[in-house]
């Protein structure tokens, strides 16, 4: 055989192999790939427990505010935090722990248990320390974020009842009658808080500023900055508190107070505390309505 019958051949036996081979590199290339990313998906157990490990031991090391925020910003949902800064005003306590401190080395006694349904369990400490807290896990991309935290009231409970949104159905206002209005614009209102989506201020805004009072509006802003150091900047006088429940919406009551073209609305939170405050649906010239808080 001549040489150059042998290189033409040696050539084209080349150029049959190298699809395949190249195809077989493609595929274990892939293969290492997926056996990485599967290799980076913490479990969720390993995730909360590495989470709730770092969390914990922030309180001796004094992290800064900066830090807290990026540490629970890498672990849970930017709503699920907003909601947390709620919660914490509320019961003047850091919801992930349900106290305002904690013992040197209680990440020593943690333990993590799965309830079921992406619900799980973060227990530690030891007698009157002992904490029990329920919490909710969403998968995000390769990795799992907490999206829900068992509010102190509700104690050991879980599940998707707590998280519901009984007003969901209200979707609009209903100008029909002053006490249908009212009713519906305190559904419509608290139904966003209750959503827990990123743009809750912007839509709770644009529900003050399109049926409420200016003297209305003027007093939210007041009462932002009026009350306690720990609700400051969370307060909203609409609703006398500073988030709302699932729970406390079969309370929610409006009704025609002893004045005139005045009532009263009114619920019941999870402490027992019966909130209440007066309202005024005012006519406007094209037969709407604007909510009037009585001060």
């Amino acid at each position: 055989m001549s040489k150059s019958l042998l290189t033409w051949s040696l050539l084209v036996f080349l150029g049959l192999i190298t699809p395949t081979t190249s195809c077989a590199q493609k595929r274990t290339k892939q293969k290492q790939t997926t056996t990485v990313q599967k290799q980076r998906t913490e479990s969720p157990e390993a995730m909360l427990k590495r989470f709730y490990t770092e969390y914990i031991r922030s309180f001796d090391r004094m992290y800064e505010p900066a830090q807290m925020d990026s540490l629970i910003l890498a672990n849970a949902t930017p709503e699920a935090k907003a909601k947390l800064e709620r919660v914490r005003a509320l019961t003047d306590s850091d919801p992930f722990i349900r106290a305002q401190d904690l013992a040197s080395g209680s990440e020593g006694s943690l333990q993590v248990h799965a309830l079921g349904q992406d619900w799980y369990q973060v227990s530690f400490g030891s007698g009157e320390g002992y904490r029990a807290i329920p919490l909710h896990l969403q998968k995000s991309g390769d990795k799992y974020l907490i999206d829900f935290i068992t509010p102190e009231w509700h104690h050991s409970e879980y599940g998707d009842k707590l998280r519901s949104n009984p007003f969901a159905g209200t979707k609009s206002v209903d100008m029909t009658s002053p006490i249908n209005f009212i009713r519906s614009f305190y559904e419509c209102y608290i139904s966003h808080y209750l959503a827990m989506k990123p743009e809750l201020e912007v839509e709770l805004k644009a529900l003050r500023d399109r049926y409420c009072t200016k003297a209305t509006i003027q007093q939210y802003y007041e009462g932002l900055a009026s009350v306690g150091e720990v609700e400051s900047g969370f307060f909203d006088t609409l609703i006398d508190n500073v988030d709302f429940d699932p729970s406390w919406c079969s309370s929610l009551s409006v009704r025609p107070s002893s004045a005139s073209g005045v009532f009263e609305v009114s619920y019941s939170d999870g402490e027992g505390e019966r909130h209440k405050w007066l309202v005024r649906a005012v006519p406007q010239a094209d037969g709407s309505y604007r909510l009037d808080r009585q001060p």
